[in-house]
């Protein structure tokens, strides 16, 4: 007997203890209780009736065990759980229910014998169709049937293809003193505190221009503010971001995002040669050779948006990549006043692009540059791929 009641009491604690893995913020009770069944060797059964199986249920945290679910569901939607064995019966508390459910008139009736005709109403010739008898599913009925949990698991789809009825319990049922009970938990709320709804994660990616760049990004729900630090000798600088993120499943998620960076000035400097020819055709043309230097500095602007997807590879860490579209402003600058090259530049000096330009030309879709602008534009396509690391997130 003692080894009896020690195996199911440790059985007990093992259906109490164990830990459930979420990736939404809220479920519905059909959602939550179908993925409870999903993740551990039990089964879950309630009224439809008394509880909607469209009733969302927030939860406060990404994992959960099924003792903090139960606390959460008193403490919070007036919903019991009663863990018998491997079955956990979700029951509306008696107050709930008198508080939604509407006072009826009490009529005379009397209880017909099963296929007894109903007589019809005075005045009536219709003959009313035989009383079909619902058999009552007692809890001591659930008890048994949640020892066969292997082949038999009962919810509310099988409870109505059988006509069952789950009986309201009454103050009277007794359960026994080896099953846990979570009528009155003394745990304190489980309510999300606001920096709950946060989450903050370390990422690291790479693109066409930049092969590193670090940064954080703070999240709450879909959206997301990102800082990032890209490394690309004197071109390094720091870009700012928003991103939207949209659920697929489980583990896929869509983001649409967009940043925006600004380079420092940089020093540069254009040496140049080139012939000057002098003197009157044909016998006194003299040919002087000219060289020279022009230094100047350029600064810029990038603009970058794409689109994601981020695979969740754990609880905490995920791959993402995708395309982008990439614009950048290049402004020339000479004697620290934004001016065209032509103005400091020999017009026998032919320019070239690359002089002018911060990044290298790779998948370009436009350009815009010549002497006599003192910006350079270009647009290109590019790419994304990188990981990120949740240090700590909301439930969601």
């Amino acid at each position: 007997m003692l080894l009896l009641v020690s195996s199911k009491a440790a059985g007990q604690g093992a259906v109490l203890n164990h830990t459930y893995n979420f990736s939404k913020q809220s479920y519905t009770v059909y959602e939550l209780t179908t993925l409870m069944q999903q993740q551990a060797d039990i089964s879950v059964s309630y009224d439809a009736q008394q509880i909607k199986s469209r009733t969302r249920v927030r939860l406060p945290k990404s994992s959960m065990t099924a003792k903090e679910l139960a606390v959460l569901l008193n403490k919070n939607y007036h919903i019991r759980a009663k863990f018998i064995g491997k079955h956990i019966i979700l029951q509306k508390e008696v107050k709930a229910l008198a508080r939604h459910t509407p006072k009826k008139r009490k009529a005379k009736t009397r209880i017909l014998a099963a296929e007894e005709p109903l007589k019809p109403k005075s005045g009536s010739a219709v003959p009313l169709a035989p009383v079909i008898v619902v058999p009552a599913l007692p809890l001591e009925a659930l008890d048994t049937i949640a020892d066969f949990t292997d082949t038999f698991t009962v919810d509310s789809k099988l409870i109505s293809v059988y006509e069952w009825k789950i009986a309201p319990e009454k103050e009277t049922v007794s359960i026994s003193e080896n099953t846990d009970r979570l009528d009155n938990p003394e745990v304190t709320s489980l309510g999300e505190y606001w920096y709950q709804k946060f989450g903050l994660s370390f990422n690291v990616a790479g693109d066409e221009v930049f092969y590193l760049n670090p940064g954080l990004s703070l999240h709450w729900g879909n959206l997301s503010v990102s800082g990032n630090y890209a490394i690309r000798g004197d071109l390094s600088h720091f870009r700012f971001g928003l991103s939207y993120t949209k659920p697929i499943n489980n583990s896929l998620r869509i983001s649409l995002w967009g940043n925006y960076g600004a380079i420092p000035n940089l020093d540069k400097r254009l040496n140049y040669q080139y012939d000057s020819i002098t003197g009157t055709p044909p016998d006194s043309l003299v040919i002087i050779p000219v060289t020279g230097s022009a230094a100047y500095k350029l600064n810029g602007k990038v603009w970058k948006a794409g689109i994601n997807l981020d695979w969740q590879l754990g609880n905490r860490l995920e791959l993402f990549s995708g395309l982008s579209f990439n614009r950048s402003r290049t402004e020339i600058l000479y004697n620290e006043v934004i001016q065209a090259p032509h103005t400091f530049i020999p017009a026998a000096v032919p320019l070239v692009e690359e002089n002018f330009s911060l990044f290298p030309r790779i998948f370009n879709l436009s350009e815009n540059f010549s002497s006599n602008r003192s910006t350079y534009t270009r647009s290109w396509i590019g790419f994304q791929v990188g990981l990120r690391l949740y240090l700590f997130r909301s439930g969601n």
